[in-house]
């Protein structure tokens, strides 16, 4: 039983094209950035030495920058995947491929990948609120209201980042679970 139509398979094929010319522009160009860092931190060492403020600066910026590029790979990744996916569907006698068949374990990354980089770059205003707390007198302080205060604001300012992680890890674990059971159904059909 034919389930998509001619047309739908050449824009099928036509989203796979560019999902993979996007997938792997967003690899190349993490890695560049991996690159570029890499080259800044080697030219910009050796003057660095004996500035305390600077260097510690340059360091968050530089950690920053790298959890930004290896987001920007895993996002290539994660898009060349779904390229699979859509062709294992679509395609008669396709096989998973390599990146389709450990896909869950990218897609863990990703998540992971996620926390930290919209991790890093809520934490400015995690602080912002979490600081008047932790400056706070103890005479001042309800009992407990610390540690709570402070779980609670950094629970509501990541709660955006652990639902989309928590998203991500629901596709992988659902992407483990199907894959074998279409691998089966291809072979009875």
């Amino acid at each position: 039983m034919e389930t998509t139509t001619q047309p739908h398979r050449q824009m099928l094929r036509r989203i796979c094209t560019l999902g993979r010319v996007a997938g792997w522009a967003m690899i190349v160009m993490g890695v560049l950035r991996v690159g570029v860092l890499a080259f800044e931190g080697w030219i910009t060492a050796p003057l660095n030495v004996g500035r305390t403020q600077p260097a510690l600066f340059g360091m968050q910026w530089f950690l920053g920058q790298s959890v930004v590029a290896v987001d920007h790979i895993l996002t290539g990744l994660v898009v060349l995947g779904m390229v699979q996916f859509i062709r294992y569907v679509v395609e008669e006698g396709a096989e998973p491929r390599w990146l389709l068949r450990n896909g869950h374990i990218i897609l863990c990354l990703f998540a992971l990948s996620l926390l930290l980089t919209w991790g890093l770059r809520d934490w400015p205003q995690m602080w912002n609120v979490l600081e008047p707390v932790l400056t706070r007198p103890p005479e001042q302080m309800i009992p407990m209201s610390l540690p709570l205060g402070v779980a609670l604001t950094v629970l509501v300012a990541l709660l955006p980042t652990i639902t989309k992680a928590l998203c991500v890890l629901g596709i992988a674990a659902t992407l483990r679970t199907v894959l074998p059971i279409m691998a089966e159904s291809k072979t009875l059909a």
